[in-house]
């Protein structure tokens, strides 16, 4: 299997490959260091995205920001 492509990843860790293409991917990443860290930097980007949506929940609404 060629390298993981960022487009690929995603969609494995948003559960959108079939079961054998997602089992291909995992395999993959575990034993390719170069995919392992593209792996750990797109969970990352993810929990980062999560985060500031999140936070965006608790913006009041009706503020209309200073010139």
């Amino acid at each position: 299997m060629r390298h993981l492509d960022e487009g690929t990843i995603h969609a494995w860790l948003d559960g959108a490959l079939n079961e054998e293409k997602a089992r291909q991917a995992e395999e993959h990443a575990a034993r390719c260091t170069q995919c392992a860290m593209a792996v750990a930097d797109a969970r990352g980007f993810i929990a980062a995205s999560s985060r500031i949506l999140l936070a965006l929940d608790d913006v009041p609404r009706g503020v209309t920001p200073a010139r």
